[in-house]
Formats: C-alpha cells, sequence, structure tokens
C-alpha cells in the first residue's frame, strides 16, 4: 500500500484524523470521506506539507460520529 494505511471506523459520519509526533506536534490533519459503520478509510501518511512522515512512533487520534478515540502508529520501513 505505500506510504498509506486502512484505518477501520466502528463509527458512521465524517471521519477526522490527527497525527501528533511524541512531541505533541501535529503533523497531519485531515478530513476523510463519511464512512457507514466498521467502514474503512484511507489514511494518507503525508504530512500538512506533502511529505512523507519519517519512520517513528506517532499519536493518532480519530473523530467520528461525536466518538472520539487515539492510538499510536508506528512506523518502518
Amino acid at each position: 500500500m505505500g506510504n498509506a494505511v486502512n484505518l477501520t471506523i466502528p463509527y458512521v459520519g465524517q471521519v477526522q484524523v490527527e497525527v501528533y509526533t511524541l512531541a505533541f506536534r501535529g503533523v497531519i490533519h485531515q478530513k476523510l470521506n463519511p464512512t457507514t459503520s466498521g467502514g474503512n478509510v484511507l489514511l494518507v501518511l503525508n504530512d500538512d506539507w506533502g511529505k512523507p512522515l519519517s519512520d517513528g512512533l506517532y499519536y493518532v487520534v480519530v473523530k467520528s460520529g461525536g466518538n472520539r478515540w487515539a492510538g499510536k502508529l508506528l512506523i518502518l520501513r
């Protein structure tokens, strides 16, 4: 899949994804197409300036259907 990752969203609605470095610097802020419950959305791992994210650990915050959850994303190539 290259420089992207599939996210399975358990809630219906517009999906907003934010990715932060370990120092809590925002590097990705994307609004993705609305999804149905259990739907997949494709998150391209390019920062807000168009450059691919470097290898490392990131925090991911996903908002959809009035719900919000967070997780970690490890990028290794």
